[in-house]
Order: structure tokens, then sequence, then C-alpha cells
């Protein structure tokens, strides 16, 4: 497949899953919250949505013509104005689970499920086209050392570096400080992956308190 033909959230998700392994670069909730952020940044792109003040809202106009993105659009709709942080922890998990399905129907993705303990079910992600993911860390990383030069990279940079997941596959270069510096920045100014930082900030001061 060619990685053009990923969705920015789908795109995120195969970088954040660890190739060969079960456990993912980041904790799980917080790539699904980063994948919710790249719909949103999608649905703008495509001037479908707009944010103002915190806030994301649906515009008028015809559906999208990609079911991920007419369900995203439908979750806006039946939520109205609503703040960017507060849809991003509502639907990450739907928004996850049908990229998760879409790449498992292009044969990118398996998923596992299990019980723990016999209660509660808990589901894997392996990645089954080994080349694609490392045609997708090869862009990112390309990317990366010309300074994110399109909307594209820059917003995917944004996201990656709102969950942790930047520092897990910059390139090792000799400018590894000042790059990470740079996504950081990116994180602040792109308003899907300040939400999405924001969510995850907001957790770890809960969890310490």
């Amino acid at each position: 497949m060619n990685t053009h033909m990923l969705t920015l959230p789908e795109e995120l998700m195969v970088l954040g899953i660890n190739p060969g392994r079960a456990k993912g670069l980041v904790l799980r909730h917080h790539l699904h919250y980063g994948m919710a952020g790249a719909l949103l940044s999608e649905l703008e792109w495509r001037g479908r949505v707009a944010e103002n003040r915190g806030k994301v809202v649906a515009l008028a106009g015809p559906a999208a013509g990609d079911p991920l993105f007419d369900a995203g659009l439908a979750l806006l709709r039946a939520d109205k104005p609503v703040r960017t942080r507060r849809w991003i922890s509502r639907h990450a998990g739907a928004v996850s689970e049908s990229c998760a399905e879409r790449l498992v129907q292009r044969g990118v993705l398996r998923i596992e499920s299990r019980r723990v303990l016999g209660l509660f079910r808990s589901r894997s992600y392996h990645l089954t086209d080994l080349d694609l993911a490392r045609h997708v860390l090869a862009d990112f990383q390309g990317a990366a050392k010309l300074g994110f030069p399109d909307p594209r990279s820059r917003t995917l940079a944004a996201l990656a570096g709102a969950i942790d997941l930047s520092r897990r596959i910059v390139p090792d270069t000799g400018n590894k400080k000042e790059l990470r510096r740079s996504i950081r920045a990116l994180t602040r100014e792109t308003w899907s992956a300040h939400a999405v930082r924001r969510i995850i900030e907001a957790e770890s001061s809960d969890g310490g308190g």
C-alpha cells in the first residue's frame, strides 16, 4: 500500500505501534487521543470543521465521501459546538476502533483479543505490513530532516509530540535537541495537537495528586 493512501489518524496509528511487538511505543489511550485529534485536523483541511476559542464545530456541506470522516462529522453535529478536548476525550475510542478496522481490512494490521483475569477484554495490535510501517517511519524521519516542510508533516509531528511519540521516532541526528524543541513548538501552535497535549497533562496532574 502507498503510504499516501493512509489518513492522518491511520498514519499516526502505524507510527505508534512497535513493529514485531504487541506493546505500543506510547500509552494506548494517548495514541487514541492523538488519532482523534488527527481526524479533526483532516476535517479542517477539507473545510468541514472550524475551531474557535477551544471549541470545534462541523460546518455545513455535503458528505465528506469517506466513512471515517463522515462518521466524525456526524459525531460533531450531534455534539454541536463542543470543547475540543471534551470531543477528543469522548470519541477517541471510537475513532481508533474505526481506524484499526480499516487497517485490518487493508492487510496492514492484525487485532488479537483476549481476556485478562477471565473478565476484561484486552485488544492488542500487530503490524502485518512491515514494509509499509518502515515507509511511514522513513517518511516521518525524512520530513524531520527537512524541518517538516509541508502542512501534513507539521501536523503529524505536532500530534506525535503531543502524545510523546516523537521522542521515540525522531531520527538520530546531530540536531536532535533542536528538532525536539521544534516539535514542541508545533504542538503548541496546532490546535488539535495542543488539545491532545492538554488532556494528557491534565491526566498526569490528576494522577500525581
